[in-house]
This record gives C-alpha cells, structure tokens and sequence, in this order.
C-alpha cells in the first residue's frame, strides 16, 4: 500500500461563503509521516445568535473546546486500549467537542448513510449511494456489527473517563467501499480497497455549547469524491472515486467546517511526493469547490 496524504481541517465555515479558496500548496507526506496526527484542542467563540449572553459567560459567548485529530487504521478495528492511547491520553476528554477524521476506516454508518439523517447538503440518498458501497446483505450485515463494536469503543472509552463528560455523535458521514482481503481483478486491473474515508463528530451533552441545543444546530454534511479507483460493484464517475477526496461536517450555528480529506500519493515506485504535488492541487481545487456550493447552499453536482 502506498503513502497517502491525510488531514483534518477545522476552518470558520464562512470562508467559504465569501472569496473562492483555491489551494496554492497541497499537504505533502512523507516515507516518515506517522500514521496518527493529532491537533492541539484549540478554542472556538461561537458568533452570538441574538444578544442575550450564554448562561456560562455573563458578557458573551463563552470560548468552545475542539479536540481534532486524523488516523489512517487500515480497515483494522479500534480498542479501548486504542481510544486511550490516541485520544483520552492527549486530552481529548476536556474538550467540548471532539472531531475524529479516519482514513482507510473499516466500516462506515447507518448502512452509509449520514448522521444526521437526511444531512448531505444537496445530495439526495440515491446519489450518495454512489459514493458509498457495501454490497450484499451479508456484507451489510458484518459492516453494521463491526461498525457497533466501533462506535462502542470510543464512547465507552471517553465517556468512562472520569473527566465527567457524556459525548454523543452529533455527526458522521463516510464516502469509500468495504476493504477487500486482497486484490481483485476489475476489468483488467488489479485493484484492493482498503475502506472508508469518514469524520465522526463528538459532543459533550453536559456542557453549555453556545447558541441552542446540539439538536437545534441543523447540522450539515458534505461528500466530495475525487479518486480514480475502479469500483469493485459498478462503475464510478470520472474523477469521482470514493477511495480519495472528503467529507465534511459543517455547524452553521458555530461557524464550523470541520473537512477530513485523504489524497493521491505513493512511495511504491521510489517516485518523490513532490511528482504528486500537482495531482493533489488539482484534488484540493475540486474540494474546495464541493465546499463553497455545499457551504453556500447550492446543490451539490459533479
């Protein structure tokens, strides 16, 4: 398996909304590049919804907590010892919300579909059936136990933690196909999936988190396919493939775009990433605007 370029980002969704953002650089990898990246929390102050103050900050807002951190697992499945390492161990759990971005995610949600439902901003669930695949019953059937276990090890494991916190999924989206054991033979060339690229958005239910309820936050998905991979059900778009590009989650109500993106790269050939830079620029320019018309509330079209 080749090197491949991984990042979450967490950016005011209104940047998007107002000059077009075009990418000059693309993130490069490296043969070094660690398989885990975590962020920093940083402090996020919601934009006021009206003038009345938030009951835990008499003169305004009060500053919000983000934990955001990036793994690429393989298709391999989380433990508590995992979640403890990777998350409870770098501070995650005094954070108000927490953004966990996967690449290469072994199973996906809700039978692919987004959390919450009906969330995909401009995509309708046939169309996004084409960005997310798990075949039959029986593979439908494994994604949606494995994918419980999943979910059970990281809330168990946070919400065990004595830092008194309760999180909930407030969001989760996925684009990709089931990781296959080996390669396959499509159409002539030899293809492996190795899973899903999928952002799951945590949220500490006791906490005061700004203007309204976690439930009125009308939270909004994004998918923003741009590999090339063949599929190993039918056919995908032209430069619409699943196995790269990004999902995003997007709070209007806090200004938050929080965009999980995995893009083309290797190291099989001995080739230097720099050779790659031009492809992933073009990768982040197509992004970026599958952001603006999500963002901006245009229909999303590829």
């Amino acid at each position: 398996m080749g090197q491949c370029s991984s990042a979450t980002i967490a950016t005011n969704a209104s940047d998007f909304t107002s000059d077009k953002y075009l990418p000059s650089q693309a993130p490069s990898s490296s043969e070094d590049a660690p398989a885990v990246q975590a962020a920093p929390s940083q402090d996020l102050t919601p934009p006021p919804a009206s003038s009345k103050a938030t009951p835990s900050s008499p003169g305004g807002a009060r500053p919000l907590t983000l934990f955001a951190c990036t793994f690429n697992i393989n298709g391999s499945p989380i433990t508590a010892a995992d979640v403890d390492a990777w998350l409870v161990s770098h501070g995650s759990t005094s954070c108000d919300l927490i953004c966990l971005s996967f690449q290469e995610c072994g199973t996906c949600s809700n039978g692919g579909l987004p959390f919450p439902p009906g969330s995909c901003a401009g995509v309708s669930a046939s169309t996004l059936s084409d960005y997310v695949r798990l075949g039959g019953e029986e593979q439908r059937s494994v994604n949606e136990h494995g994918d419980a276990e999943f979910v059970k090890a990281i809330l168990g494991t946070l919400n065990e933690n004595k830092g008194g916190r309760e999180y909930k999924v407030v969001a989760d989206v996925s684009i990709g196909e089931p990781p296959t054991s080996s390669k396959v033979d499509v159409m002539g060339k030899m293809t492996e999936w190795y899973g899903f690229i999928r952002t799951i958005v945590l949220a500490d239910g006791r906490a005061d988190l700004g203007p309204g309820k976690e439930e009125d936050w009308k939270v909004r998905t994004m998918v923003c396919p741009v590999g090339e991979k063949l599929s190993m059900f039918s056919p995908h778009k032209y430069a619409a493939a699943p196995d790269k590009g990004a999902v995003a989650v997007h709070i209007p109500p806090l200004d938050l775009l929080l965009v999980s993106l995995h893009l083309s790269g290797t190291n099989k050939y001995g080739v230097p990433e720099r050779k790659f830079d031009e492809e992933r620029r073009g990768q982040l320019r197509m992004i970026s605007e599958c952001l603006e018309e999500g963002v901006g509330g245009e229909r999303y079209s590829k």
